[in-house]
């Protein structure tokens, strides 16, 4: 994934941090050449390998873990605090409107 050197972080224990406070996260792989995604609660163990290592229970009826080998990459997304506000929720309506309604 690229990232603009301004905007890396390579702290170990500020990366662990933020796992630990916003721990769900979106596990990324690739199915037969298609991407395929899943929303997971995470934790973190700082002290197992040299980064770390992710910690994560996924259904067994979940699609995603059956294609994977041993040398599957996958990429894990964490971003911080996020809340949905509903439109209803706007002084003015016409600030937020339906795609469908969008002309």
């Amino acid at each position: 994934m690229y990232t603009l050197r301004s905007f890396r972080v390579e702290h170990l224990p500020t990366l662990h941090a933020l796992i630990r406070d916003f721990s769900f996260g979106v596990l990324i792989s690739a199915d037969g050449g298609r991407p395929i995604a899943t929303h997971l609660p995470f934790m973190v163990a700082p002290d197992r390998g040299p980064h770390g290592t992710l910690i994560a229970h996924m259904a067994r009826a979940n699609p995603h873990w059956k294609g994977w080998t041993e040398d599957t990459e996958t990429l894990a997304i964490f971003q911080g605090p996020h809340a949905y506000i509903s439109p209803g929720w706007y002084e003015d309506q016409e600030t937020v409107r339906n795609v469908d309604d969008a002309s």
